[in-house]
């Protein structure tokens, strides 16, 4: 998958979102505007984080939306967000969030290794730190695309 843009959408969102649902619905547009996914896709993702208490907020300020590719996934799509005004998942250490991960895949191995992806530029320090720092979409996008393709 390398030398391979890993971001089908990077967007520097600037809207004032009341509660996460309003974020995942916002998520939802891109992925279902596109085809990549069906609304169907993200209600799963929305009735996850209920049951399962935001454990999609990863790490602090992080939060990775995803669901099960036969939960209605289409293409295999990824979304990068920042929120200029971070949004609480409801995530008791994690809070507030301020960076919007989200996915769909097609089968589960496409799944695994997107978690992978992911999680290796995660785990970068500087990345995180970085990205942070980034207060405009068109540096957010050229700092991303520069540093997917070696992932």
């Amino acid at each position: 998958m390398t030398g391979r843009q890993l971001f089908d959408g990077i967007e520097y969102n600037r809207e004032q979102y009341t509660d996460w649902r309003q974020v995942v619905d916002h998520a939802a547009e891109f992925f279902i505007s596109h085809r990549f996914a069906e609304k169907a896709y993200f209600e799963y993702v929305k009735k996850d984080l209920e049951d399962n208490e935001a454990y999609m907020v990863i790490v602090p300020h992080i939060v990775l939306l995803h669901s099960a590719p036969e939960h209605g996934a289409l293409r295999n799509a990824f979304h990068f967000m920042k929120l200029e005004h971070p949004v609480n998942f409801c995530h008791e250490c994690n809070d507030p969030v301020r960076i919007v991960l989200s996915f769909a895949c097609t089968s589960s191995q496409e799944h695994l290794e997107s978690i992978e992806r992911l999680a290796a530029m995660l785990m970068d320090e500087n990345f995180v730190s970085r990205i942070f720092e980034i207060s405009s979409e068109p540096e957010l996008k050229e700092y991303l695309q520069e540093i997917s393709v070696s992932l």
